[in-house]
């Protein structure tokens, strides 16, 4: 099946409606995750009239979002081989808050590429961010 995740933002009102995708906002020093439906898209034996929550959040200036697929938490490594998870990507966004984007992408791939080491790639990997104008 297909992860999927919708955003529109129109003023300070963020809508998002996700297919076994999260979306993840980070405000206040705090990251909250806006979990989507656990239905995926791609399926048989799911209709086509198939629905999904819309997740309506007030934003404010500079608040950061970030979504990401399941390649990168499924992925396998470290010294105990266990995939890296979702509380390893949420710790990188904290830890790299202070830099910009750009910044953090570079920090936070290089941590998955160094706990990823010799492990052979298991998925296809997006990471995506961005941050609402202050």
């Amino acid at each position: 099946g297909v992860e999927l995740g919708v955003i529109r933002i129109v003023g300070p009102q963020l809508t998002f409606a996700g297919a076994r995708f999260a979306l993840n906002r980070f405000a206040d020093g705090q990251i909250e995750e806006i979990k989507g439906d656990r239905s995926g898209i791609g399926y048989r034996k799911i209709s086509m009239s198939q629905t999904f929550t819309n997740h309506e959040v007030i934003t404010a200036p500079g608040d950061q979002f970030y979504i990401w697929t399941d390649g990168i938490t499924d992925q396998i490594g470290g010294v105990k081989r266990r995939s890296f998870g979702k509380r390893r990507v949420r710790g990188c966004i904290s830890d790299f808050q202070p830099m910009s984007l750009p910044r953090q992408k570079v920090h936070i791939l290089r941590d998955f590429i160094e706990y990823q080491h010799n492990e052979e790639r298991r998925d296809d990997i997006t990471f995506f961010g961005f941050k609402l104008p202050e």
